[in-house]
């Protein structure tokens, strides 16, 4: 008796499988480039339409909606319980700032009285704080 194997109809020989170097997929089907520049051109006036409504639309919305537009616009501006957070970064700079300055006065005074210039104070406070806090 013969033993005969059986072949699975969608088995590949080692000999017909391709480098994938050698593959080159079939090219896609494009539409006419009329086509393509319509539907463009049809994309851009949908979005102009959209943009125009709403645009058209923002006089209602401050009529019918204040509060609502409040709303939204403290909670994108602060976000939620950050105006407590800005309340206190607004007071620790002015903090910083003042005694910035402060300290500055008193040291340029004594810096500059030993040079016989402690007139000048004003002027050295003025110019070094502007450079000195503003980064803060």
């Amino acid at each position: 008796m013969s033993e005969r194997t059986e072949v699975h109809p969608l088995a590949v020989d080692a000999d017909d499988i391709v480098d994938d170097d050698e593959y080159v997929p079939p090219p896609i089907p494009r539409e006419p480039l009329r086509i393509r520049l319509l539907r463009g051109i049809d994309e851009f006036g949908r979005q102009i339409r959209f943009h125009v409504n709403a645009v058209a639309h923002i006089p209602y919305a401050i009529r019918h909606h204040k509060l609502e537009i409040l709303r939204l616009l403290g909670e994108i501006s602060f976000g939620s319980g950050a105006l407590a957070i800005i309340g206190g970064t607004v007071v620790t700079v002015a903090f910083i700032t003042s005694f910035a300055g402060i300290e500055l006065g008193v040291q340029g005074y004594s810096q500059l009285s030993d040079i016989g210039v402690e007139a000048l104070t004003g002027f050295v406070s003025a110019y070094i704080n502007t450079r000195l806090v503003a980064p803060v």
